[in-house]
């Protein structure tokens, strides 16, 4: 969170008038000053650090954007194209808070004396190949000069404060360069086991997710709410190698109705080998630091539209007082925002995809992909995903996976059931065809909703294997 005070954030709650201001630089260097007299209309801005609002990531980079309307004047549209951004935001008589920097993209004249002004943040400008096929030892100061030489981006730590950030004490280098600008800042981010996102000076910045919460938004002062009947957490980290061969931390946890592991692969600063070995000791090495990041408080994903405080930064914990009945507060992860001056401010936390929470799958995938998927017989992992099998009862989800060695695998399964008669119900998990000590029985009655949460850990020999979810009848699977 920005650095304001409690006065400030008093200020802002108690409804003080707020204030905007900023100015133009145009691609020819002139100047044009915003204030009240020609700033009209709806003041805007979008940001994320998930492609997915929905869905949570790591080491992803999305383009964030800004939206006013002048009052053009003889100001000619065209010139006001490529050109700067800024925006100053203030309530009450307190200090201005920088909201951001945007480059303008799409100015459009709306009648003869409006124009209204689409422009985005810095991640845009990485959208740059990298046409450098050297291999060798590329230290993480390479990597960030090449990319500040091809986009002209600027970044808000050094490099030897983004290594203080990712926790490694050792150098950190790659062999070779990503394909592109954007995909060397995610490899930085996804190594990190955190994000990267245009700051308000306009600098790309990496950040881990906080820890506890900076702020507490009153039930009374909130306009909307939409959050979820689940509890989210992290409960691992892992790799994937070229190879198919995986390694994974696991992060210690209370219960959770649904719990994540995400995968990252083709990272430059991780080594792909087809030495077993030395790929144990490189992964271990690196996820254990990368598990430490992410070691974060569970959350409630969701979104809330309340007052507004552009104080708030993504990545920043919230406390949801009062939860969404008024009586249970939650915690709230910010990984979306959508601020409007004078106007509501959305705050999106993001969590499991709609058909992963209800089917119990619990793994994920690259970062730079969706986080969930099912398992086959061509992935070597640690994590299990279940894909349901459509059944109300008998076998409601199973899955295929393969190691190449004796690993220790686990699964993490959450069923949403609805009961289809008053009945004693019992649910379980089996490995091969074994039951495990993973199970359930409990009375459900008739249109009562249930979650049921099982999780088991096995040591399985080199092969390929199969998980398997069995339900007694007289209750359905809500969801797919």
């Amino acid at each position: 969170m920005y650095d304001i005070s409690a006065e400030y954030i008093q200020a802002i709650e108690s409804g003080k008038i707020q204030h905007i201001r900023g100015k133009i630089i145009t691609k020819h260097g002139h100047h044009i000053e915003l204030d009240d007299k020609n700033l009209v209309g709806e003041i805007s801005y979008s940001r994320q650090c998930t492609s997915d609002e929905s869905a949570f990531g790591i080491g992803q980079l999305y383009t964030g954007t800004a939206q006013i309307t002048i009052k053009s004047g003889n100001i000619d549209r065209e010139n006001l194209r490529g050109g700067s951004l800024y925006l100053e935001w203030c309530v009450h008589e307190h200090s201005w808070i920088p909201l951001g920097e945007w480059k303008i993209t799409n100015p459009t004249r709306t009648s003869e004396d409006l124009i209204s002004i689409t422009a985005q943040d810095c991640i845009g400008d990485l959208d740059v190949p990298i046409n450098d096929n050297y291999v060798g030892a590329i230290t993480l100061e390479a990597r960030l000069e090449k990319v500040k030489a091809l986009t002209g981006v600027e970044f808000a730590q050094t490099a030897e404060e983004i290594k203080e950030l990712i926790g490694d004490t050792g150098v950190i280098f790659g062999t070779t360069f990503c394909s592109t600008c954007r995909a060397e800042v995610a490899a930085i981010a996804g190594y990190m086991g955190g994000i990267a996102f245009a700051d308000r000076l306009g600098r790309i910045k990496f950040r881990k997710f906080g820890t506890a919460p900076v702020l507490t938004i009153p039930a009374d002062l909130r306009h909307k709410i939409n959050i979820s009947e689940y509890s989210f957490g992290i409960r691992g980290v892992a790799y994937r190698d070229k190879y198919g061969y995986t390694g994974v931390q696991e992060i210690e946890g209370g219960n959770v109705n649904t719990a994540c592991v995400p995968v990252l692969s083709e990272n430059p600063y991780i080594f792909d080998t087809s030495d077993t070995d030395r790929a144990d000791r490189q992964y271990r090495e690196f996820l254990q630091y990368a598990a430490a990041n992410l070691k974060i408080p569970d959350w409630t994903p969701g979104e809330i539209e309340y007052y507004g405080n552009p104080a708030l930064e993504l990545g920043d914990y919230v406390e949801i007082s009062g939860g969404i009945n008024g009586e249970k507060s939650t915690n709230f992860l910010i990984t979306a925002e959508h601020w409007q001056f004078r106007g509501p401010h959305t705050l999106i936390s993001a969590g499991a995809s709609e058909n992963t929470v209800t089917s119990g799958g619990n793994s994920g995938i690259s970062a730079n992909q969706q986080m969930f998927a099912t398992i086959n017989t061509t992935k070597n992992i640690y994590a299990v995903d279940l894909e349901s099998t459509g059944e109300m009862s008998g076998i409601v989800a199973s899955g295929q996976f393969s190691v190449r060695e004796e690993t220790t695998v686990f699964a993490d399964i959450t069923l949403n059931l609805r009961g289809m008669s008053d009945s004693e119900i019992e649910v379980n998990l089996f490995f091969d065809d074994i039951q495990q000590p993973s199970f359930f029985i409990g009375k459900i009655t008739e249109n009562e909703t249930l979650t049921v949460h099982l999780s088991s850990h096995k040591t399985v020999a080199n092969g390929i294997h199969k998980a398997e979810v069995k339900l007694s009848k007289n209750c359905e699977i809500l969801g797919n």
